[in-house]
């Protein structure tokens, strides 16, 4: 429940320059919540998804939404998230595009 509503007021700004969700066990089904975040906010600047236990999925799903939408990104942190060879890859196209 509190994470739908981190999510509710996040997306509904466009000012977010930094987000440190790391160290959160979010997990796959709930970070598909956080996505309209990362769609409303295309500034941010500093990203850290490390230790959110997100998956191959996800990863693609988010920096997806980051190519298209985000040309200020500046770091992204993946630490320890449980990415296959797609998730991987999906990273590698962001930052080659950045």
């Amino acid at each position: 429940m509190g994470l739908t509503h981190f999510a509710i007021a996040f997306s509904q700004t466009n000012r977010i320059r930094s987000l440190d969700i790391s160290e959160n066990d979010i997990g796959s089904a709930n970070f598909n919540i956080l996505l309209p975040i990362f769609k409303a906010n295309n500034k941010i600047e500093l990203l850290n998804v490390a230790d959110t236990s997100i998956d191959n999925e996800n990863a693609k799903q988010l920096c997806q939404i980051l190519k298209d939408s985000n040309f200020s990104l500046r770091l992204l942190k993946f630490r320890n998230s449980n990415l296959g060879d797609a998730g991987a890859e999906s990273i590698a196209t962001l930052i080659a595009g950045h």
